[in-house]
């Protein structure tokens, strides 16, 4: 039982990891809850107290069985947590990326009266992943623009504007 909980829990944080909270994810993990770990719980719970009606006692297989949906049940509700966690991470992170950058970008205007078509030009090559940068130099006044997709949504995210200074959402 323990090599089972061990390896359970160490493919929950894995998918975790890999999955990251996104909608699929979520998807998986809730129907696999509401359609196999729920209705197998009910399904035991009725059984053991049927078995303890009949016998005076609930038989060993029936707590091993129990035990294993519980770790079952809960490695997926780890899997989500840790999924989800990851990801709230990385929008932090790309919020504070914009956070940094904004200022960078006034100053670049600054100096050339048009903002960056590419933040490699302001010497920026580290952009997080999710994260998409654009400008409009031909149009007046000048404009940037940051997006990301929320992975956690179903095809929905924020925008950051150099009108608005703020991020909205989209869907």
């Amino acid at each position: 039982m323990k090599i089972f909980t061990i390896t359970a829990t160490t493919i929950a944080l894995i998918t975790g990891m890999f999955a990251q909270g996104t909608f699929v994810h979520a998807l998986v993990v809730m129907s696999l809850l509401i359609y196999i770990v729920v209705p197998l719980a009910l399904f035991l719970s009725l059984w053991i107290l049927i078995s303890l009606k009949r016998n005076g006692g609930i038989p060993s297989r029936w707590w091993k069985t129990s035990t294993i949906l519980a770790v079952i049940g809960i490695s997926l509700i780890l899997s989500f947590g840790m999924g989800s966690s990851i990801h709230h991470l990385e929008i932090r992170k790309v919020r504070q990326f914009v956070e940094a950058t904004v200022p960078l970008l006034d100053e670049f205007y600054k100096k050339k009266g048009v903002y960056p078509s590419a933040l490699a030009e302001m010497g920026i090559s580290s952009v997080p992943n999710i994260l998409g940068y654009s400008s409009s130099s031909s149009s007046t006044p000048h404009k940037f623009r940051f997006e990301y997709w929320d992975t956690a949504g179903m095809m929905d995210g924020y925008e950051f504007n150099s009108s608005l200074r703020k991020w909205t959402y989209f869907d």
